[in-house]
C-alpha cells in the first residue's frame, strides 16, 4: 500500500467492531476513498480529536491497490477550527448523505464546498436550502420530473403534479389514471424547481415542508435511496 496525503472532508463514518470506524472522505479531487480507521472510537484516540464533520482536514491513510477492498487509514490533522454546531446540523448530515450517491467527479468537490458555505453561513432557512439541495440532487443521480406538459399526452394545459408517474398531468389525463390531484400551490411550487427558477418558490413557502417529503418519497421510488437524514419529513 502506497501512503496517501490529502485535504479534503469526512462525509460518513461507520462503527466497525468494537473500537474501529470505516470512513468515507470527499478529497480535493473530486473522488470519495473508504479507510479502515483502527482505534478511533477509543477514548484516547488523537484520530477521534480530528475526525468531525464540516471541517477541513488533511487525511493520511495507505491506499489499497484494489478498488475493492478498503483503504487502512493513518492520520487526520485538522486544518480549520471544528464547528460543534455543525455536528448535529440536519442540512450538512443532508448533504453528506447525498455526496456519497453522487459520483466521483472533478466538480463534486467544488459544489460540495459551496454547499458547505451556504450552510455556515446562511443566507436562506433550513427548508429552503433542504429543498433546493434536493432538487439538485435529482438531477446529479439522472431523474426528473417533467412539468412543463403532461408526461402522458403532451398537452400544455396542466392539472397536477403526479409524482406516480413523474411529471404533470393534464385533466384528461389524470381522471383517465385516477389520480388524486395534488393542491394547486403544490404543483406550481414544482413547476418552479424542476425548471431551476429558485428566485421564485418563497411564493409557495407553506408548501416547503410537504414538498420536501414527497422529493424524499419520489428519490426513494424512483432511484431506491433512502434519506436517513430526513427522518422527520
Amino acid at each position: 500500500m502506497a501512503e496517501t496525503i490529502l485535504n479534503g472532508y469526512l462525509i460518513n463514518k461507520i462503527d466497525y467492531q468494537v473500537f474501529d470506524e470505516v470512513l468515507t472522505i470527499l478529497g480535493e479531487d473530486g473522488n470519495k476513498y473508504a479507510c479502515l480507521s483502527l482505534g478511533s472510537r477509543k477514548i484516547m484516540s488523537k484520530n477521534s480529536r480530528n475526525l468531525f464533520y464540516g471541517a477541513k482536514t488533511e487525511f493520511q491513510f495507505f491506499e489499497a491497490r484494489n478498488e475493492q477492498k478498503v483503504s487502512r487509514f493513518k492520520k487526520a490533522v485538522l486544518l480549520e477550527e471544528m464547528n460543534w454546531d455543525l455536528q448535529s446540523d440536519t442540512k450538512l448530515f443532508l448533504l453528506n448523505e447525498i455526496v456519497t450517491y453522487i459520483p466521483a467527479s472533478n466538480t463534486l468537490f467544488s459544489f460540495y464546498e459551496t454547499k458547505l458555505k451556504q450552510i455556515k453561513s446562511p443566507s436562506e432557512d433550513d427548508q429552503t436550502f433542504i429543498l433546493k439541495l434536493l432538487t439538485e440532487f435529482c438531477s446529479y443521480i439522472g431523474i426528473s420530473l417533467h412539468v412543463n406538459s403532461c408526461v402522458r399526452c403532451n398537452s400544455k394545459i396542466l392539472s397536477t403534479i403526479s409524482f406516480k408517474h413523474s411529471g404533470m398531468l393534464c385533466e384528461d389525463c389524470r381522471r383517465q389514471l385516477r389520480v388524486e390531484p395534488q393542491e394547486l400551490n403544490v404543483s406550481k411550487l414544482f413547476h418552479l424547481l424542476f425548471n431551476k427558477k429558485f428566485d421564485e418558490i418563497n411564493k409557495y413557502y407553506d408548501n416547503f415542508g410537504y414538498a420536501i417529503k414527497c422529493l424524499k418519497n419520489f428519490i426513494f421510488d424512483t432511484a431506491g435511496i433512502k434519506l436517513f437524514s430526513l427522518k422527520d419529513y
